[in-house]
């Protein structure tokens, strides 16, 4: 039970991030919602959609770290309390923004939404207490598989909800209303259910020295802030590509990451699940992150919507073992009583990378709409040859 919580808390967090790829493209790029005014050009739409989509990595930018820090020293079931409270409070101002077409308050509660988002670091930290060393990688895998299922499922769960055949007519706010309840039911399910964290440790080195002593973390976070950068301009300018190449809208964007979640769930279970304790992490990593390289690059190249399944069924095969092993080998290089902060300082350097490309990507979509994928592409590429420079 306790496990599952954690999932669950993890998954509708992330959910609730995966809401604006489906809603956010389309609803300003199409002006389908009337928080630009109709006069407002192409160009104007593209950059407000950047501006929207760096609120929550610029809050969880600052948040995360915190958050994360705060876990090791005090205590994380509180933390984590007011981490899902501070969440509540961003997804109804969201829905709030969006009903009654006001943009600063739509941008202010996607901003405290980030910065309180820190409950994936928190959960990822007490799952490490409680993993014997050589299992790390089986628990890791079930939060990253409930954080995947949360991004790929939330905008599967937006557009359905938000469809005109669910309340009549396109309601772009429905999905945040209804996240704000059942996160309130998590929230009175965990303060009332679960059990208290581990006890922090009473004394610890400066993270900066942690990392300066642990050989080859360093070269670890670079490769990883520079893989994040090229993700992170995937995952917030590939239904943006979707919507202008291909016409897409909500519905359809709903029913293309509903088969990628199924794709997801399928591979997980069935093989990332079992092998990924079984095999040598470092050799795992080094191996399949060319895969996604390609995969970014073929989406930027595709010429008609079939094109984009077999990159995207190779993308996520690559990424749904990688990232696993990633985090599994950093973790095992990190002190117990630090692993919060890695969690935080991981995330964060997500945030920083989705803030990076939020706002620069905008001129590189507005120039070429599959530049977006093919920098991604080429990222990753970089972040592949630092991260194999770890074994020299």
């Amino acid at each position: 039970m306790t496990r599952f919580l954690l999932c669950a808390i993890a998954f509708m967090d992330r959910a609730i991030v995966g809401f604006g790829f489906a809603l956010f493209a389309p609803m300003l790029l199409e002006n389908t919602n009337h928080l630009l005014p109709s006069y407002s050009n192409m160009h104007h739409r593209i950059w407000m959609l950047g501006l929207l989509m760096a609120m929550s990595p610029l809050g969880e930018l600052f948040g995360a770290p915190i958050l994360g820090r705060l876990s090791d020293r005090t205590n994380p079931k509180k933390l984590l309390y007011w981490s899902m409270s501070g969440s509540i409070i961003g997804v109804l101002g969201s829905a709030m923004g969006i009903t009654y077409q006001l943009w600063p308050l739509l941008l202010l509660s996607r901003l405290l939404g980030g910065f309180t988002a820190g409950s994936v670091a928190i959960i990822q930290s007490h799952a490490i207490t409680l993993a014997p060393l050589k299992f790390r990688g089986r628990f890791l895998t079930g939060i990253e598989i409930s954080v995947g299922l949360g991004l790929l499922f939330g905008p599967v769960i937006a557009s359905k909800i938000a469809a005109p055949n669910i309340l009549w007519h396109t309601d772009f706010s429905a999905p945040f209303w209804l996240a704000g309840a059942l996160s309130m039911i998590l929230l009175i399910l965990f303060s009332t259910g679960f059990p208290d964290f581990h006890e922090p440790s009473p004394s610890q080195q400066p993270i900066k020295k942690v990392i300066r002593e642990t050989p080859g973390l360093l070269k670890q976070l670079s490769a990883w802030l520079v893989l994040m950068l090229g993700w992170e301009m995937y995952l917030h300018w590939f239904p943006a590509l979707m919507v202008r190449k291909f016409q897409y809208q909500e519905n359809t964007l709903g029913q293309l990451f509903l088969m990628m979640g199924l794709f997801y769930v399928v591979y997980q279970f069935s093989f990332v699940k079992w092998v990924v304790d079984k095999l040598p992490h470092q050799k795992i990593i080094h191996t399949i992150i060319p895969g996604i390289a390609i995969g970014f690059i073929g989406l930027g190249f595709c010429t008609q919507d079939w094109m984009v399944y077999p990159s995207l069924i190779l993308y996520l095969s690559c990424m749904g073992l990688l990232v696993p092993c990633w985090l599994t080998l950093m973790s095992n290089d990190m002190p117990t009583q630090h692993q919060g902060t890695l969690f935080g300082t991981l995330a964060a350097i997500a945030s920083a990378s989705g803030l990076v490309v939020t706002l620069f990507g905008a001129g590189l979509f507005e120039h070429a709409i599959q530049l977006p994928m093919i920098i991604a592409g080429t990222l990753v590429i970089i972040a592949w040859k630092i991260q194999a420079r770890r074994s020299i």
